[in-house]
């Protein structure tokens, strides 16, 4: 009897280490510089960029959004199969309230398989080589054009079909550094009268237009440029006019 509960207890030995809770020795810690990207906080993919396993040290790289003005001391544990990553400020002063972009680099002595799940704040992470969180693209098709066309990242890109499109109206968007629309407008036989293009910058106030730039530009029936100016919302800029030959005519303050 006694033979058989000491089999049984080394038999249950392994499965009851196995689901202890395990403190790992962080062997090597890196913090990269905070990378302010707050305009895409709500795009941002927590996620494993790098993991390699040798001779027992997990070294594991991951990208996340955290607090910045910190300096941060790594946490982790290996709880039935499941390695938890976590960060600790160790900060003097009080911390700031923005946030930034961060990647954590761990080295971890005492691995010697790959864990079965990765969490890091108590949430499941996975590896990405995406930094962004992305979607399935998606368009439509209007008498042949693909129109309406948003991107992995859901942003607008290309051609849209809007209620001012016409025949004499066409509308088009591309995203850059910042949002940049372009409308034509066209004449009779199809070819640009004049058009519009609008640079809204990613650090510009949207509602306000402050920081936008506006390109007004227009044509003579023959296709040769009439005018080109860089004005505001507020029609202060300056301009360029030529005559239908070609020659600069004009070259000053913008007027209407």
């Amino acid at each position: 009897m006694k033979n058989l509960l000491l089999i049984m207890f080394l038999i249950g030995l392994p499965l009851l280490t196995f689901c202890q809770s395990t403190a790992l020795k962080v062997v090597d810690f890196k913090q990269s510089v905070c990378e302010s990207d707050s305009d895409s906080r709500k795009h941002i993919r927590e996620r494993i960029i790098d993991k390699q396993l040798t001779g027992g040290i997990l070294r594991i790289q991951i990208g996340v959004w955290a607090i910045c003005c910190a300096d941060f001391r790594p946490i982790s544990k290996l709880e039935k199969g499941t390695l938890f990553l976590d960060v600790e400020d160790t900060h003097k002063k009080e911390s700031c309230e923005c946030g930034c972009y961060y990647q954590f680099t761990y080295q971890i002595a005492g691995m010697h398989s790959y864990p079965l799940e990765i969490n890091y704040k108590d949430k499941p992470i996975g590896i990405s080589n995406e930094r962004y969180i992305v979607y399935p693209p998606v368009f439509r098709l209007i008498r042949g054009d693909t129109v309406d066309f948003i991107d992995k990242y859901g942003l607008k890109q290309g051609k849209w079909h809007t209620d001012k499109d016409s025949l004499f109206v066409r509308e088009f968007f591309i995203y850059r550094d910042g949002l940049v629309s372009r409308k034509l407008n066209l004449n009779a036989s199809g070819k640009i009268k004049s058009e519009t293009i609008i640079e809204i910058l990613k650090e510009a106030n949207i509602e306000s237009h402050y920081g936008n730039k506006r390109k007004l530009i227009e044509y003579y029936d023959s296709g040769i440029k009439k005018k080109e100016c860089d004005v505001d919302y507020h029609d202060i800029g300056l301009c360029k006019e030529w005559n239908e030959k070609g020659d600069l005519v004009y070259e000053g303050d913008f007027r209407k």
